[in-house]
């Protein structure tokens, strides 16, 4: 073999080897650019995700709070009303003439109670069930998207 042929050889092979491994660092360099995009893609939905799950919290938290706020405020006035109503039955009951009359004011009194409280206690529990399904809400949105973005990757 001639010398310039060696040489046209040996610069055959070099400008194979640096074709070679400029290719092997572009298609590395583009893996780790794809690898840098997916993870940063990665990080941002669970970031996002994070936020949403808060927000559903705080919703829920939110919708809690006011039902219980409902509660205790029919709570107080029916209590305030049923208080007034005993001050009234007890000043008739003072005034009355015949222990018939106290029985009856009592008896009169007590059922008019009951009959509240029972159709109040009906209402709060009503409210309550209705803040329970409001405060559930954002929370069942949270799972459902959870459940699809964790079987997106299964179906695709």
């Amino acid at each position: 073999m001639t010398r310039q042929k060696m040489e046209e050889a040996m610069n055959t092979t070099q400008e194979a080897y640096t074709k070679s491994l400029d290719d092997g660092l572009n298609t590395a360099k583009d893996h780790l650019a794809k690898s840098g995009q997916q993870w940063t893609k990665g990080w941002e939905e669970a970031s996002q995700s994070g936020q949403d799950t808060l927000k559903a919290w705080t919703e829920s938290n939110t919708a809690i709070m006011k039902g219980a706020e409902d509660v205790a405020k029919i709570w107080f006035t029916v209590s305030q009303s049923i208080m007034d109503q005993s001050v009234q039955t007890a000043k008739s009951m003072m005034a009355a003439s015949s222990l018939s009359e106290v029985v009856d004011l009592q008896s009169a009194h007590a059922k008019n109670t009951f009959d509240t409280m029972v159709s109040e206690m009906t209402r709060m529990s009503e409210l309550s069930l209705k803040s329970a399904n409001e405060a559930m809400g954002p929370l069942n949105d949270r799972v459902n998207d959870a459940m699809v973005r964790m079987t997106k990757p299964m179906a695709a």
